[in-house]
C-alpha cells in the first residue's frame, strides 16, 4: 500500500501531465490546423476572401482550431507541398492529376455553375463550308493549350477516332484561352478550334453563340479534384468529404466571400480520371 503523501505526489503527478496527455492525443489522432493548396487564378487577395467562408465552414464542421487556403503559383508547387506535408489538402488540375504516377486520393470535385464535368467540342463558324470532319483536312485548327483537356487532349483524340491528326490542318496553333479560339473563329483567322463546351455561354460571346456551328463533343471530363495527402486519408477522408459535400454556398455572407461560379462539390474517386488518364497518355 502506498503512503497517504506518495498517493498525494502520484495524483499531483497525474494532474499535471493529463494536458501533455491530451495533446499527445489530439497530435496522434489527427489535425489541428488543415492546410488546403491552391493555384493562385487571379489576385490572391481576391482569392483568399473569396474562400474565407468555405474555410470557416471546414473549421466548424471538422472541429478543427483553423482551416487556411495557401496559395501558389501552379499545380506542380501545389502537389510538392502536399508531398512534403506543407499541406493536407491539395486543389489540383484533373490533366495535372491525371498525369501523377502516384495518386494522392481524391475526395471531391467542384460543381462549376451546377456542373460537375465539362466536355471539349469542335467549333466552327456558321458561315463556313465545313460539314464533316474530313472537311478539317487542310484546315487552320486552333487549341487552347498542350495541358488544356478539353481545349487540347479530349478534342485531339476525339479527332484522331476520326481519322484527323494536326498534320491533317494547313496550320494549328495554341492559343492559351478557350475564349481566344472562339473569337479566332468568329474572326475567321481559323477555320475550326477546340474548346470547352460551355464557351459560348460566357458573357462576352452569348451575343455571338448564333455564329457558330458545333462540329462534334468529346466525352465528359470530371472538373478538377481536391485530393488528400496518405498520411491522413484513414483517419479524415469520408469527415472531410462530408464537409465539403454539406457546404452551402448561400450561406454565403456577400459576392466577395464566395468562390465564383462554385455551386457545391461532389463526391469523386480516382476512377472519375481514369479515362482522362488514358487519353493523356494516348495524345502525348
Amino acid at each position: 500500500m502506498y503512503s497517504q503523501p506518495l498517493r498525494l505526489l502520484l495524483v499531483w503527478i497525474l494532474i499535471i501531465s493529463m494536458p501533455c496527455l491530451k495533446t499527445a492525443a489530439e497530435t496522434s489522432s489527427g489535425l489541428k490546423k488543415l492546410l488546403i493548396g491552391r493555384v493562385a487564378y487571379n489576385a490572391p487577395k481576391m482569392v483568399l476572401i473569396s474562400h474565407e467562408s468555405l474555410a470557416r465552414h471546414l473549421q466548424k464542421a471538422l472541429k478543427l482550431e483553423d482551416v487556411e487556403f495557401k496559395l501558389y503559383l501552379d499545380y506542380e508547387q501545389v502537389y510538392d507541398a502536399l508531398k512534403k506535408q506543407k499541406i493536407q489538402l491539395a486543389w489540383l488540375g484533373s490533366v495535372f492529376f491525371a498525369k501523377q504516377k502516384a495518386w494522392a486520393k481524391p475526395l471531391v470535385c467542384p460543381e462549376w455553375s451546377g456542373r460537375s464535368s465539362y466536355r471539349g467540342q469542335i467549333l466552327i463558324h456558321q458561315d463556313s463550308k465545313i460539314e464533316s470532319f474530313q472537311d478539317l483536312i487542310g484546315k487552320r485548327f486552333a487549341f487552347v493549350s498542350r495541358t488544356s483537356s478539353s481545349g487540347y487532349i479530349f478534342p485531339l483524340a476525339f479527332l484522331r477516332s476520326k481519322g484527323i491528326d494536326t498534320d491533317s490542318f494547313s496550320e494549328f496553333a495554341f492559343l492559351d484561352k478557350h475564349s481566344t479560339v472562339a473569337y479566332s473563329i468568329l474572326a475567321k483567322q481559323f477555320d475550326a478550334g477546340a474548346a470547352y463546351d460551355g464557351i459560348l455561354k460566357e458573357e462576352s460571346l452569348k451575343q455571338h453563340s448564333a455564329k457558330f456551328r458545333v462540329l462534334g463533343k468529346t466525352a465528359f471530363i470530371h472538373n478538377e479534384p481536391i485530393v488528400i495527402h496518405p498520411k491522413y486519408q484513414d483517419i479524415w477522408t469520408e469527415s472531410i468529404r462530408t464537409a465539403l459535400i454539406n457546404f452551402n454556398i448561400e450561406n454565403t455572407e456577400s459576392s466577395a466571400h464566395k468562390i465564383p461560379n462554385l455551386t457545391g462539390f461532389q463526391k469523386v474517386t480516382k476512377e472519375n480520371y481514369e479515362a482522362l488518364r488514358q487519353m493523356v497518355r494516348y495524345v502525348e
